[in-house]
C-alpha cells in the first residue's frame, strides 16, 4: 500500500511516530513520501494525496487540542476522498480533544478515516516526562497497530470511527510560551528557516514575535548551539502543575 504521511512535527517525536506506522503499512513494496506541514514553504505549496493512498495525519497534542497550524495547512491538502489514519503525539499528560478535533478535521476535508492512533513522544517543554519516547517498545506496539489497520482494510471494512473527546472541544489554554535567544546564540539563522510561522527574523537579535510564535519548541530543538530558551520559571510552574499525570507512564492506543 502506498503511503503518505502528512505531518506536522517541531520537535521530532510525532515523525518517529508516523515513520513506525508508515514503514509498516508499506511494508509489502508499498512507496512512501511525506508532505511536511512544518515546513515553511507549505504556505505556497499545493500538494495532494492520491486516491488510493494511505495518507498518515500526524500531529502532536497542544494542551488537549490540534495546533490551529496544522488545521490550516491540512487543508490545503487535496485529499481526493483517500483513505486515512489520524495520529496524535502527545508527552504522557492526555491527549483530551485533540484525537477527535483531528478526525472531525479530516473527515471535514474529504478523508476516510479508518483508523485513530494516540502515540507517545518525549514532552517538548518538560522532556523528564515520556523522556526518550517513541522507545523500541512502543515502535513495535505501532507496527502491530499498523498491522490491525491493514488487516481491516484487507476486510474491506472503512466505517466510522470512534475517538475518545468532548464536543466543543476544550479551551486551548493560556498563552504561549514563546523561546528566545542567549548570549550563545551564534546568528546562524537556522531558527529563523526552519520556524514554522516565520516568528523569527522580523526582529533584532534573533528575538521571535510573540504575536506570531505559536510555542512549538522547533527552534529550541534544532538550534546547534542549545542557545534558545524559554522562561524557565515558567516552564518549571508548569512541569509541577503536570507532573502528577504525566509520571503514570502511559501506552500508546489503536482505535478502529
Amino acid at each position: 500500500m502506498n503511503v503518505v504521511k502528512i505531518v506536522f512535527s517541531p520537535t521530532g517525536g510525532t515523525q518517529k511516530v508516523a515513520d513506525a506506522l508508515a514503514e509498516e503499512l508499506a511494508k509489502d513494496g508499498g512507496s512512501i513520501s511525506q508532505i511536511d506541514l512544518s515546513d515553511p514553504a507549505m504556505e505556497k505549496a499545493d500538494p495532494c494525496v492520491d486516491a488510493d493512498a494511505l495518507a498518515v495525519i500526524a500531529a502532536p497534542c497542544f494542551a488537549g487540542r490540534v495546533p490551529a497550524l496544522v488545521m490550516e495547512r491540512l487543508a490545503k491538502v487535496a485529499s481526493n476522498g483517500a483513505k486515512a489514519v489520524v495520529t496524535i503525539v502527545y508527552g504522557n499528560r492526555d491527549f483530551d480533544d485533540a484525537l477527535l478535533e483531528l478526525k472531525d478535521g479530516a473527515v471535514a476535508l474529504g478523508y476516510t478515516v479508518v483508523a485513530g492512533v494516540a502515540g507517545i513522544a518525549e514532552h517538548s517543554l518538560a522532556h523528564q516526562f515520556a523522556a526518550g519516547e517513541p522507545g523500541p517498545d512502543q515502535i513495535a506496539m505501532l507496527h502491530s497497530f499498523a498491522q490491525q489497520i491493514l488487516e481491516k482494510l484487507q476486510n474491506g471494512v472503512t466505517g466510522d470511527v470512534e475517538v475518545p473527546g468532548n464536543k466543543p472541544y476544550k479551551d486551548s489554554g493560556a498563552g504561549t510560551l514563546v523561546p528566545q535567544p542567549t548570549p550563545a546564540c551564534s546568528a546562524c539563522r537556522l531558527c529563523a528557516r526552519v520556524c514554522p510561522v516565520g516568528a523569527i527574523g522580523t526582529l533584532p537579535r534573533g528575538m521571535a514575535d510573540e504575536n506570531l510564535c505559536i510555542g512549538c519548541m522547533r527552534c529550541v530543538a534544532m538550534c546547534p548551539k542549545h542557545a534558545r530558551v524559554v522562561n524557565q520559571e515558567i516552564a518549571g510552574a508548569i512541569a509541577a502543575r503536570i507532573e502528577g499525570a504525566c509520571s503514570v507512564k502511559k501506552d500508546p492506543q489503536l482505535f478502529l
